[in-house]
């Protein structure tokens, strides 16, 4: 049910909030709900009374009429893009491999810090922060060429039939324990990281291996940084 409800939540999202909206809202809700217990005493799978469901009750310009709100939907200025399941899937995988640049990105120009501290602040360590930093910021216009692809999508309410749906809320639901695991291990290296650059920098005399810990610090929270991004 709580695919469901999210997708019924995403086909209201550009409507007006006005009450007839709120009360066709939840109608649709109550009749969905019902037609879904009726499938599952039928026997039928948890995805698949889904995916019949959204089939059924999933085309609001068809439904407009019955539950009273043709007004507010002939109203909506952009109407919904429908993508199907390949595009879905191909935007999961670019906006995977921008992540990885971006993250990508950040890592790299906070090395070319961490050199640019072991050179002590020398000419070529400033040189070699600047090469660094061109570096990075490719990976960024690269990602962003890369997301280009999607622009006609961004800021518009999109469409998936119902069992594409319920199959990216399950896959959803199933990579929750990485996307924790990326996020609480990027949080905690960022902390380490941090701790050693502090440590180099509170230090009353200044030698090799303090210097090693504040060039070390950067590089650290630069891994955990890729790690939050990219989770």
């Amino acid at each position: 049910m709580d695919a469901i409800t999210s997708y019924i939540d995403h086909m209201f999202r550009s409507l007006p909030q006005t009450h007839e909206v709120r009360r066709a809202k939840s109608e649709l809700l109550e009749m969905s709900e019902d037609r879904y217990h009726e499938l599952r005493t039928d026997g039928i799978s948890e995805n698949e009374a889904v995916g019949r469901v959204i089939t059924q009750f999933g085309n609001l310009e068809e439904l407009a009429d019955g539950l009273g709100i043709r007004t507010e939907f002939d109203g909506v200025g952009d109407p919904a893009v429908a993508i199907s399941a390949a595009e879905a899937e191909g935007y999961l995988r670019t906006s995977g491999r921008a992540a990885t640049l971006i993250g990508s990105g950040v890592l790299i120009i906070l090395a070319g810090l961490a050199v640019q501290i072991l050179e002590g602040g020398s000419a070529l360590g400033i040189g070699l922060l600047l090469v660094f930093v061109a570096a990075g910021v490719a990976t960024f216009i690269t990602a962003g060429m890369l997301m280009g692809q999607f622009s006609r999508l961004e800021d518009r309410v999109l469409h998936l039939d119902g069992a594409t749906l319920a199959r990216f809320e399950q896959q959803r639901e199933s990579e929750q324990p990485r996307f924790m695991a990326h996020i609480v291990g990027g949080v905690v290296i960022i902390i380490l990281g941090a701790g050693a650059s502090a440590m180099g920098y509170i230090a009353e005399t200044s030698t090799a291996l303090e210097t090693a810990s504040s060039a070390l610090g950067p590089l650290v929270i630069g891994v955990g940084v890729f790690l939050l991004i990219r989770g």
